[in-house]
């Protein structure tokens, strides 16, 4: 399994609900200013003569967010402009309270929605449309967050830094680990890290620049480097309110 064909579960697994609500949908996006949308446009790269040169597109993210900074929307499109990716969420201000996701490549949709919620938890009710739900529950305690399913399996562990960021996330299938993921930031919450580790397949680190910005202070291209090569750009273009 890839980074990116993770990209589903993490998202869902990153919006875990705390009594402040998900603060990593807002600290994690390192955005500055009233952001309503965010479109990133993802290339292949090369490098020539010391220059990183742009390819072909491979695949456009959108992220919406409401004017509290809570990440309503996300859709991922491929290089044909079709969109195999979708989730969206719903607030009661800042508190998360349900999330409906769409995948195109399993032609399904999952709807989650928090059915109970205490001082240092909330349990979810997943449904996945074909008539089979299942429920899971968060703990946290602002450093960390545990999901387990109804049996008690653990299914995801996270842990926080000072700022809220996602520095640590463990999944579990079976109750073995099966993918570990850590991430590291710079002083402007821009990750400039990651390290997959997945159990069968050894370690993938992935390390990023940012060499352009908007006046806002939020960068617009970001270089990806494996191995010390470059293998993609991404471009943005941001909307603010």
């Amino acid at each position: 399994m890839t980074p990116k064909s993770l990209l589903p579960f993490l998202l869902f697994a990153i919006t875990a609900c705390s009594n402040n609500g998900p603060v990593q949908l807002i600290k994690f996006s390192g955005m500055k200013g009233n952001v309503k949308m965010v479109k990133e446009f993802v290339y292949g790269a090369t490098e020539k003569f010391g220059e990183v040169v742009p390819g072909e597109l491979d695949d456009v993210y959108i992220y919406e967010y409401d004017k509290k900074g809570n990440q309503t929307v996300y859709s991922a499109y491929n290089d044909e402009g079709v969109c195999t990716y979708k989730m969206e969420s719903i607030f009661d201000d800042r508190v998360l309270e349900s999330q409906t996701i769409y995948v195109k490549a399993t032609d399904s949709k999952t709807e989650n929605r928090v059915i109970e919620r205490g001082e240092d938890y909330c349990k979810w009710l997943c449904d996945i449309g074909t008539d089979d739900q299942y429920t899971m529950t968060d703990y946290y305690n602002g450093e960390f967050t545990k999901s387990v399913d109804a049996d008690g399996n653990v299914l995801t562990n996270i842990a926080y830094d000072s700022k809220g960021r996602l520095i640590d996330q463990m999944l579990y299938s079976d109750g073995e680990l099966f993918y570990r993921l850590f991430q590291k930031f710079d002083k402007d919450n821009n990750v400039i890290e990651v390290t997959h580790f997945i159990p069968d397949g050894g370690e993938l680190v992935m390390t990023y620049s940012y060499p352009e910005y908007d006046k806002k202070g939020n960068w617009i291209t970001q270089y990806t480097w494996i191995d010390g090569k470059v293998t993609n750009v991404i471009k943005r273009e941001i909307t603010y309110r």
